[in-house]
């Protein structure tokens, strides 16, 4: 609803509690808003604007019984949005559940896994060791390690240059032939002297094979 009043010159803007002609606006007991005005016992929103022409006011007047039912609708989309937000949560936090879960399996499943080919590779009669690109010890087996008196902790990670029993030379020459054999994907197998515990050399069996993933 609208109403015009002329303005008079020099007359300020008129107020939204102003009284307006054939109107009755009081000040409402319960405010709603900064605007809230009762009018002809009914409330509502009270807002002028001064028209440049005239020297006329605009004033506005807006039900608050319309004002009520958009915010029960900006209620209600704000419910709905703020459970949809608890649902996002709820999946999220379940969807990282599964993925920690499943990394733990996986982690279970690769410890089950390393347990069983050292079980596997203890049970070879022979000393046996496998190694990375780099001719880094990945593993070596409980012959092995009786053999070269070598334990896992002090070798794992490292190279045989580590090793007191084998000789820098013969280091270099194995691990050059080792690294050229897993480029080309081969294998080699000869009688090789090599220094045990004991310090004793002994004729060996040396074989070797690249494995690749």
């Amino acid at each position: 609803a609208d109403a015009w009043r002329q303005q008079t010159p020099g007359e300020p803007a008129l107020a939204a509690d102003s009284s307006l002609p054939l109107l009755a606006v009081q000040p409402a007991d319960r405010a709603l808003h900064p605007n809230h005005r009762v009018v002809e016992r009914e409330p509502y929103l009270v807002q002028s604007v001064v028209l440049n022409q005239g020297g006329y006011q605009l004033i506005t007047l807006t039900r608050l019984d319309d004002a009520a039912g958009m915010r029960g609708l900006h209620a209600t989309i704000a419910g709905i949005l703020a459970l949809l937000g608890l649902l996002l949560i709820i999946v999220l936090s379940r969807s990282l559940t599964q993925m920690v879960l499943h990394r733990q399996q996986a982690q279970r499943l690769s410890g089950e896994h390393g347990r069983f080919l050292q079980s596997v590779i203890d049970a070879v009669p022979m000393p046996l060791f496998y190694k990375d690109r780099q001719g880094h010890f990945l593993g070596i087996n409980k012959e092995f390690e009786r053999v070269y008196g070598a334990q896992p902790a002090q070798l794992l990670g490292r190279s045989a240059t580590e090793m007191d029993t084998l000789d820098a030379e013969l280091h270099e020459q194995l691990r050059a032939e080792q690294l050229a054999m897993m480029d080309q994907r081969g294998s080699v197998t000869r009688e090789q002297q090599l220094r045990f515990a004991d310090g004793q050399m002994h004729p060996t069996l040396y074989s070797a094979s690249a494995i690749t993933q």
